[in-house]
């Protein structure tokens, strides 16, 4: 389906290469009525301010100077603007208002075989969540002002508190945001989860603590769960889990090397929870080398798990 844009950039072709055309130009090759086809010219004129003039002799438009269309001499760069739209919408901010005005500005500007392109690009995110856009609002307002805010949050034992915090980072992590602040009440760094957030408020107070220049690095480690000491987590895996981890980054600073039968990954971790839970997905074909903390941890894992097969088993 064509837009608006679409005939907008047919008649200024026609103009750039002086063949004089008028409305009934789009009328006949759009199928428009009049009144569209005069909307069009007066839109490249008035809102994009074309030197757009009518030649009596002619009987068609002409430019009086040389003009061209925004983003005329490269769509690709409009197009991954859009593309990068795109992603922001599927990665939970399809609730910002903002998010969708973008959208809709873009896809009135993009050329139709780009949109065709667009179109045929998915994207698909492993358990999204979609955050409230008022607490996305909150926390971008006050990232914007320097401001702390208050919330209520829930944890994910259900215990409810409330918290006033200085916002230092907005993070998506595997397809969740998490808010990276100062919490006033524990004094010290923490991650909120963005979707047990609640009853958000900017504040008139300017931040109590600024973001650290360390910051990036007391973020180091694997996974959302992060500490200021880590430690190296080594890991063989063998077989198709060798083949699929071999192109994966799972932390930027980590190392990869070949080993008889697969490959050794290690990467530094703070938090042992959440790489035992990643380490698991690839069942037998993955063995904790280092440290032994983290492999008895996974084997206790698995024997707890037997234990409830064994016990639905025996229920049925």
């Amino acid at each position: 389906m064509m837009n608006a844009l679409d005939r907008v950039y047919y008649f200024h072709e026609l103009v750039r290469k002086e063949k004089y055309p008028n409305a009934a130009d789009i009328e006949e090759v759009f199928k428009v009525t009049g009144a569209t086809a005069r909307k069009d010219i007066s839109y490249l004129k008035e809102r994009l301010l074309a030197p757009l003039v009518y030649d009596e002799g002619h009987e068609g438009y002409t430019y009086r100077d040389m003009f061209h269309l925004p983003f005329e001499n490269n769509p690709r760069f409009l197009f991954f603007i859009s593309l990068v739209n795109h992603m922001a919408e599927e990665s939970g901010l399809v609730g910002l208002p903002e998010i969708q005005t973008i959208k809709d500005k873009l896809n009135a500007m993009l050329p139709q075989s780009y949109r065709n392109v667009l179109n045929s690009i998915w994207t698909e995110w492993v358990e999204i969540e979609y955050v409230d856009s008022r607490v996305l609002q909150g926390i971008i307002e006050a990232l914007h002002l320097g401001n702390a805010v208050s919330f209520v949050y829930h944890s994910v034992k259900g215990e409810r508190s409330e918290r006033i915090v200085d916002p230092w980072r907005l993070l998506n992590y595997q397809g969740r945001w998490y808010l990276i602040a100062y919490c006033q009440e524990r004094k010290d760094r923490r991650h909120f989860h963005c979707a047990r957030i609640r009853k958000i408020n900017v504040l008139r107070e300017k931040r109590s603590v600024e973001v650290p220049d360390n910051l990036r690095e007391m973020e180091k480690g694997f996974g959302i769960f992060k500490g200021r000491k880590t430690r190296d987590v080594r890991i063989f895996f063998k077989k198709e889990a060798a083949a699929v981890v071999k192109y994966q980054v799972w932390h930027n600073e980590q190392m990869v090397q070949t080993a008889p039968g697969g490959i050794i990954l290690t990467v530094p971790a703070a938090d042992e929870r959440e790489i035992m839970m990643k380490i698991m997905q690839y069942g037998s074909n993955a063995r904790v080398l280092e440290p032994a903390s983290l492999r008895e941890q996974i084997r206790m894992e698995v024997k707890k798990m037997l234990s409830e097969f064994d016990e639905l088993e025996e229920a049925t």
